[in-house]
């Protein structure tokens, strides 16, 4: 495959020079070229459609970015394509939203007349569709999966998802009472049980991947951030129990003497502050480990990963990506704010003139909500990760994947319509 066979795929912008490519193997064997200027050209065009055509475009959006994280991505010297389209993924959100709009009105209908008459029941009927809400959850991405490996092409090859939605979403709801039932014990052994069905029934032509993950590899990961929130949980559980017997004395706090009474709420109020202050300190390193896990997750996941007997191996640095976080959201964090108090002292002000600075004031907000995080994002977090994740990976026995070849297809005709009509979040493709 060349850089000119596959510049004229969709019309997707590559890095590079055009014609053959080299082959690779070992630590070259997966390469990202993918570059911020032309990704930015593609995300603010996208935004402008987007706008244009009252959110309609983001699902040609969406494409766009996948081709481009495709194309850029090379394989044993060969690039990826995706070969999905916006209107798979617009005809699959209006099929399913035709059908949760009406199931929507006649669950609410439903509940205000349970709720009103015969509350008891209306809170079960409550519960169970709150408990097939989570369950349509993990339905829904399990096929989103399902439809971004079917359109993702290497040397006509496809990729593909077999196995069952409904399985999954099922084994997925059971391991999540699991997990609250053991306190967070059970959390590895559900990790690697779901990562196992959707790693398995994944496939490359008809070669299906395989997955050697173990739960108690997993639980060395997880014990951290459990025991962590544990001894948060527990510390201000013990100082809830004793509110009443510890501490400067509410019934100061009630005295007619309004000097007495402040005096007496200051002290209580430093007292607590004091105590809840390790609590505070524990839950925030439990986050952290939260964050180290998560990651640490991607990087095993490579680990135990094979196809068609080549493996893979990960050197993936924790700290790296990290810092990408802290490059990307940090900043981010701030003009969001910087952007939330203009916004604040606007609608305080009496006016949305401001001397004429109204409409500009309101372009830098649209601006900063709309298009800057997704700017910022994909440029400084998504693009270093992805090209840190390619660096960091080599395959063993790579010449085995050129062996793959292309099997019986059975690709869905729509795109993620689930996903769509809840608005979740997949990622940045």
């Amino acid at each position: 495959m060349t850089d000119s066979m596959n510049a004229g795929a969709g019309g997707v912008l590559i890095n590079g020079e055009s014609g053959d490519l080299q082959r690779p193997g070992g630590s070259d064997a997966i390469e990202f070229r993918g570059e911020c200027k032309p990704l930015a050209g593609i995300i603010v065009k996208n935004m402008l459609l987007t706008i244009i055509t009252f959110s309609i475009y983001r699902f040609w959006a969406r494409t766009n970015i996948r081709k481009y994280y495709w194309s850029n991505t090379l394989l044993l010297g060969d690039r990826l394509e995706y070969t999905g389209r916006g209107g798979e993924l617009f005809v699959g959100f209006l099929i399913v939203m035709a059908i949760l709009v009406p199931v929507s009105i006649v669950y609410q209908i439903i509940e205000v007349f349970l709720l009103t008459r015969y509350p008891d029941v209306g809170f079960i009927v409550t519960l169970v569709y709150f408990v097939g809400f989570i369950w349509l959850i993990h339905f829904a991405f399990f096929r989103a999966r399902r439809y971004r490996l079917t359109r993702t092409v290497w040397r006509g090859i496809h990729a593909g998802q077999t196995g069952s939605g409904v399985k999954y979403a099922t084994r997925a709801l059971l391991w999540g009472f699991a997990s609250i039932l053991t306190l967070g014990l059970s959390v590895p052994w559900g990790h690697v049980a779901l990562q196992r069905y959707e790693i398995t029934n994944a496939q490359f032509g008809r070669t299906a991947f395989g997955y050697a993950g173990r739960a108690r590899e997993v639980f060395r990961l997880w014990w951290p951030v459990l025991a962590l929130m544990g001894v948060a949980l527990v510390y201000w559980g013990v100082l809830i129990g004793l509110n009443q017997s510890i501490g400067p004395s509410r019934a100061a706090i009630d005295n007619p003497d309004p000097d007495v009474s402040a005096a007496a709420a200051r002290a209580f109020l430093e007292f607590w502050a004091i105590l809840l202050a390790p609590g505070l300190v524990v839950w925030i390193l439990a986050i952290a480990f939260m964050v180290r896990f998560r990651i640490a997750l991607i990087r095993y996941l490579f680990n135990v990963l094979s196809l068609a007997g080549a493996r893979f191996e990960s050197s993936l640095s924790i700290w790296r990506i990290v810092g990408y976080c802290t490059v990307a959201f940090v900043p981010l964090l701030l003009v969001l704010v910087s952007l939330l108090i203009i916004v604040f002292v606007v609608a305080n002000s009496g006016t949305y003139q401001l001397g004429g600075l109204g409409l500009p004031l309101g372009l830098i907000v649209f601006f900063g909500f709309f298009f800057l995080p997704q700017l910022m994002v994909h440029l400084l977090f998504y693009v270093p990760l992805i090209r840190h994740i390619s660096e960091t990976l080599t395959i063993e026995n790579a010449e085995e994947v050129e062996t793959i070849v292309q099997g019986v297809r059975d690709d869905p005709r729509f795109g993620e319509g689930l996903v769509d009509a809840f608005s979740f979040d997949v990622g940045a493709i």
